[in-house]
């Protein structure tokens, strides 16, 4: 079927990107706005969704053929102006997100599968933004704060790394904090980003600047270190505003801006 034709093409280079075992071939093709990818959605008009996951499975094996399948659709979705669906799709128990992390589970030491589970928890957050925005007139947040939600069960279910050899675990555990202080940040969650600051001081204190490490995360983790040591009083929630705060009492205490931008450009890097 010529619909099939840039469908095929993606599942082709994903395939070979995946073959190859180099996170720096698969990680952009997962990409929300990569060419191959945009190409084929082209064809997804024709094409039904069991056309789609068929197509999939001849070229990739599980999870990927799902995650591919789903991206592709949740792709679909966000170019028709929908990224709301975008992002329930993503994030549902068969979605990209969802899939990728649980690969990274049952192989903690394949960083080309931890590259594949930064983008795909990337592209929730991104998705959930571009959702929200569309209600930025009614100060609807709702995506936003899903995806925290979203991010805090995938850092539970994935877990830090325990053994020196699980250095994909450790990158993507490290990525999913990371994210989460974005949208924290975003939402002006100030108790959120303490609760986030402690797991960072638990689990990688003194082993961030590990060789492997991504030099981006690296100076991300160093930002939110450095701008708790500077700035106490925003950063570390005392006791006795462990209890939810008003909303306004919230935003008298802004995040600094200058840490925001620093993390941000972990996310949008190329």
């Amino acid at each position: 079927m010529a619909a099939l034709g840039q469908i095929n093409k993606y599942y082709e280079e994903l395939s070979k990107s995946i073959s190859s075992g180099q996170a720096t071939r698969v990680k952009p093709l997962l990409r929300l706005d990569h060419p191959t990818a945009q190409q084929a959605l082209f064809g997804l008009t024709t094409v039904s969704k069991a056309q789609l996951q068929g197509a999939a499975k001849r070229w990739l094996d599980q999870p990927w053929a799902g995650i591919a399948a789903q991206h592709l659709l949740a792709l679909s979705q966000r170019s028709s102006g929908r990224p709301d669906q975008a992002f329930e799709l993503y994030t549902a128990a068969e979605g990209p997100a969802k899939g990728a992390l649980n690969a990274l589970a049952e192989s903690p030491q394949d960083l080309w599968v931890a590259a594949a589970m930064e983008q795909t928890a990337s592209n929730t957050v991104v998705l959930a933004s571009q959702a929200d925005a569309q209600l930025v007139l009614t100060g609807d947040s709702s995506k936003s704060k899903a995806v925290g939600g979203f991010l805090q069960q995938c850092i539970s279910a994935l877990g830090p790394a325990r053994r020196p050899e699980e250095s994909a675990r450790r990158r993507g555990n490290l990525t999913l904090l990371i994210l989460l202080t974005r949208v924290y940040m975003r939402l002006n969650n100030v108790q959120g980003c303490s609760q986030v600051l402690k797991n960072f001081k638990q689990n990688y204190s003194g082993e961030v600047l590990q060789v492997g490490t991504p030099m981006c995360a690296c100076v991300s983790c160093c930002a939110v270190w450095g701008c708790a040591a500077l700035y106490p009083a925003v950063w570390i929630v005392p006791c006795n505003l462990a209890a939810p705060q008003p909303a306004a009492a919230l935003h008298t205490r802004r995040l600094p801006v200058t840490t925001c931008g620093l993390v941000a450009c972990f996310f949008h890097a190329p």
